[in-house]
Formats: structure tokens, C-alpha cells, sequence
């Protein structure tokens, strides 16, 4: 669980563009017409499953990740998930996880010669509830969303040079990372210049990026 955690809080520096290599020259101007929020679905499914144990490779489950950047006006940008979609998708995951580990159970009580009610009644003895109940339970406990909520928020600054994007946590962008952006009517593409260098994108997280205005 720990180390689901850990991949979960770096699913917004790998949305960034600090690895982006780049050329040319930047300049002290906003583009107005990014100047809002800006929102898009990552479906981490199969990188989610991928960080199971073996046993559990035969889980189907989906776990999509709602992540949203807000341009201020005054040249400063804020990237995060949303909050209740996230814990929707984390309670989806733990009902999954639960179903599915009780299956593994039953069938380890099986090959030592019980029943699935005789190996209920024996769990409900011992630790006062079902299975599938004591897994959801157990699993969650190990989750802090909001901590994982508030580790997965970034915020920066960001200018643009026309079609042009630098972005940085820091106080001066770079002016070779940058990402190339189109917006038509609702919509903004953030794509990779020609030539960029990145890390290897995990799965729900490749280029280009398809948002959808909020407001």
C-alpha cells in the first residue's frame, strides 16, 4: 500500500514539463486565453493493477484520476485532482481489492478441506465481521486521501510565448522546457515539442494532453 502511495504522489510531477527539453526565447506575456481551469481524465488502471502482487493479477478494476490546472491572471498556475472524484475512484478500487482478495481467501480455505461458510463463520469468531468487510476496512486504514490529495497539488508560475507554454514550481521558468499548446473553443491540447526529451510516460499519462474547460 505504501508503495501505491508513493506512485499516486508523483502522478502530478510526471504531468509536468519539467523534463521537456526545448530551444528558444521566452517572453513576459499571458495568454488570456488560458486563463481559467482546465480539466482531464487519466485512466491508471492498468498502471494501478501493474503495482499489485502477483496474486492479484487477475483483478479487473479501474481507477481513473480527474486532474485539473487553474491559470491565474497574475501568471501563476495551480495543478491538482479533484477531490471527490478521487475518493470515488479510491472507494471503487477498495471495493475491488476486497471482492477479490475474499475470492483468494475462499479459495485458500478450500484447499485446507473447509467450506466457504464454515471459513465465514471461523473469520466472523475471530475478528467480528466478514472478509470482504475486513478487507475494505484493513486496506483503507492505510489510505490518508487528504494527505495524498494535498501531496498530489502543485502550484508554479507559467508564461507563454506563442504557442509556447513554460511552466515551473519554481519562481522563473526555463526557457528550454516548455510544452506546445492549441486551444479551439473548449478545448486545450498540450503536446510535446519536436525533438523532446521525456521520461518514459506510465500508462494514462501520455502525450498529448486533451483538457476541457471548467470555467
Amino acid at each position: 500500500m505504501k508503495k501505491r502511495n508513493r506512485w499516486l504522489a508523483l502522478l502530478l510531477t510526471l504531468l509536468l514539463v519539467f523534463s521537456l527539453s526545448g530551444c528558444g526565447a521566452k517572453k513576459e506575456e499571458v495568454a488570456n486565453v488560458l486563463i481559467g481551469s482546465w480539466s482531464m481524465e487519466c485512466d491508471f488502471s492498468e498502471s494501478m493493477s501493474a503495482e499489485m502482487s502477483p496474486e492479484f493479477a487477475g483483478m479487473e478494476t479501474t481507477f481513473k484520476v480527474k486532474v485539473i490546472f487553474t491559470f491565474a491572471e497574475d501568471s501563476t498556475f495551480k495543478m491538482y485532482v479533484d477531490r471527490e472524484a478521487f475518493a470515488e475512484s479510491v472507494n471503487g478500487w477498495l471495493d475491488d481489492f476486497a471482492t477479490y482478495g475474499t475470492e483468494l481467501m475462499y479459495t485458500e480455505f478450500e484447499g485446507k478441506g473447509l467450506t466457504r461458510e464454515d471459513a465465514a463463520l471461523i473469520f466472523e469468531e475471530e475478528y467480528g465481521c466478514g472478509i470482504t468487510e475486513y478487507l475494505y476496512d484493513t486496506a483503507k486504514a492505510q489510505l490518508d486521501l487528504d494527505s495524498m490529495m494535498n501531496e498530489m497539488m502543485s502550484e508554479g508560475v507559467y508564461e507563454t510565448e506563442d504557442d509556447r507554454l513554460y511552466m515551473t514550481t519554481g519562481n522563473a521558468v526555463d526557457e528550454n522546457q516548455y510544452v506546445i499548446f492549441t486551444v479551439e473553443g473548449n478545448t486545450l491540447t498540450l503536446n510535446l515539442p519536436e525533438g523532446a526529451e521525456t521520461e518514459a510516460a506510465i500508462p494514462g499519462a501520455e502525450y498529448p494532453f486533451v483538457l476541457t474547460k471548467e470555467n
